[in-house]
C-alpha cells in the first residue's frame, strides 16, 4: 500500500535507475501530494519514465493539475499516462487539454475511463485535440457522463486534419442511436484516422447499427476494430453488419457484439 511519503523515496529511485521506464502505481492511496512528489522526477532530465499507471490512486483535480505542469517540461518522457477510477471532473481535464496543446507534451496515449467527466469536459478535449501540437492517438474515456451532446464535440475533431487519434473507447456513457449519427459522419470523412472504436455497454438499436454499416461501406473509413457488446441489437441489426462486412470497402477484422 504506497502512500504520499513513500512517493518521495520512489521519485529517488526514478531519478537515478536508468532503465526505469515504465512505473505502475495503481490500486494505491497515492492522492494528490503524491503526484507532486512524482511530477518533481518526471521533470529530472535524468527520468526516463513514458508509461506512468496511476490508476485507482485517489487522484483529484489538483492533482492532475501537478501532472500537466510536468508533462510541459521539457525534460518529461511520458508518452502514456493512465488516471482511470479516480476523481477527475471537467477542470482536471481542461487542465490536461493545456498540457496536449503543449510543444513540449509527448503524450500519444490518455486514459481517463471511469471518471466523472461530462460534456464540457469533452468540449475543452475536442479543442486540444484539433491542435497541432496534440500528439494523442489513444483515448479512453470509458465510464464518464457523456452524452450524445458530447460525442458531437469529439467528432467535429476527428474530422480536422491535426487530429491524430486512432483509438477511441467511448463505453459505458450515455449515448444513443443520434451518437452514432454523429460518428457516422466523422468516421466518413478523409481526415478522420480512427481504426479502433468502443461502443459497447450503450442503448444502441438496429438504427444506430445501419449508420455504423453505412459507414463501414465507405471508402474513407478506416475501421479495423468495432466493440457493440451489450447493446439493444436483434437480427435486423446484424443483417445490417453482414451486409457491411460484404462490401469491398469494409476494413473490419475485430468485431464484437
Amino acid at each position: 500500500q504506497v502512500t504520499p511519503v513513500d512517493c518521495i523515496a520512489i521519485t529517488f529511485f526514478i531519478k537515478h535507475l536508468d532503465k526505469l521506464t515504465t512505473l505502475d502505481l495503481r490500486r494505491n492511496n497515492i492522492t494528490d501530494q503524491g503526484v507532486l512528489h512524482l511530477c518533481d522526477a518526471l521533470k529530472d532530465v535524468n527520468c526516463k519514465l513514458t508509461q506512468l499507471y496511476l490508476g485507482g490512486s485517489n487522484i483529484t483535480d489538483q492533482g492532475v493539475s501537478h501532472l500537466c505542469d510536468a508533462l510541459k517540461d521539457v525534460n518529461c518522457k511520458l508518452t502514456q499516462l493512465d488516471l482511470p477510477v479516480n476523481s477527475i471532473t471537467g477542470q482536471g481535464v481542461l487542465h490536461l487539454c493545456d498540457a496536449l496543446k503543449d510543444i513540449n507534451c509527448k503524450l500519444t496515449q490518455l486514459d481517463l475511463g471511469h471518471n466523472s467527466i461530462t460534456d464540457q469536459g469533452v468540449l475543452h478535449l475536442h479543442g486540444a485535440l484539433k491542435d497541432v501540437n496534440c500528439k494523442l492517438t489513444q483515448l479512453d474515456l470509458c465510464v464518464n457522463s457523456i452524452t450524445d451532446q458530447g460525442v458531437l464535440h469529439l467528432c467535429d475533431a476527428l474530422k480536422d486534419v491535426n487530429c491524430k487519434l486512432t483509438q477511441l473507447d467511448l463505453g459505458h456513457n450515455r449515448i444513443t442511436d443520434q451518437s452514432v449519427l454523429h460518428l457516422h459522419g466523422a468516421l466518413k470523412d478523409v481526415n478522420c484516422k480512427l481504426t479502433v472504436l468502443d461502443l459497447s455497454l450503450h442503448s444502441i438499436t438496429d438504427q444506430g447499427v445501419l449508420h455504423l454499416c453505412d459507414a463501414l461501406k465507405d471508402v474513407n473509413c478506416k475501421l479495423t476494430q468495432l466493440y457493440l457488446g451489450s447493446s439493444s441489437i436483434t437480427n435486423q441489426g446484424l443483417l445490417h453488419v453482414c451486409d457491411a462486412l460484404k462490401d469491398v470497402n469494409s476494413k473490419l477484422t475485430h468485431l464484437e457484439l
